[in-house]
C-alpha cells in the first residue's frame, strides 16, 4: 500500500482542478489553504521578525505545515518552511524565484516554478 503524501495548495485553484489532481494520484491528500497563505502575505515585512509565527492564521496552519510534503504556492512566504519537517518539494506558479527569501534553498527540497508554462 502506498503512503499518503500531504500537499498544501496555497495558490488559487478551482475545485475542479483539485478534483482532477486527486483523481490523477489517489496517494496525495490535498489541503487548500489559499486564503490562509494570502492572509499571511499581507502583514509580513522583512524587518518583522517572528510576526508570521504569532498570527492566528499561522497557528491554524501549523498542524498542516508539520505534515506537508509538497507545497504548491503562488509566491514565497519567509520563514514558513522551517515549520515543515517533511517538506520535499515546493512548486511556485510564479515564473521565477529571484525574490525567494526563505531558507528553503539550504534544505534538500526540490524547488520548481511555472517558468515556461505560459509560453
Amino acid at each position: 500500500m502506498n503512503k499518503q503524501r500531504h500537499v498544501l495548495i496555497g495558490a488559487p485553484l478551482t475545485d475542479r482542478q483539485i478534483e482532477s489532481l486527486a483523481a490523477a494520484n489517489p496517494n496525495l491528500e490535498y489541503d487548500c489553504v489559499t486564503s490562509e497563505f494570502q492572509a499571511l502575505l499581507s502583514p509580513v515585512k522583512p524587518a518583522s521578525e517572528g510576526v508570521l509565527e504569532k498570527s492566528d492564521t499561522f497557528q491554524r496552519l501549523l498542524p498542516l505545515l508539520h505534515e506537508a510534503e509538497i507545497i504548491y504556492a503562488f509566491t514565497d512566504l519567509p520563514d514558513l518552511y522551517r515549520h515543515c519537517p517533511k517538506l520535499r518539494w515546493v512548486h511556485f506558479i510564479a515564473h521565477g524565484i529571484d525574490a525567494l527569501k526563505s531558507d528553503v534553498l539550504s534544505n534538500d527540497v526540490i524547488i520548481t516554478t511555472g517558468q515556461g508554462s505560459q509560453a
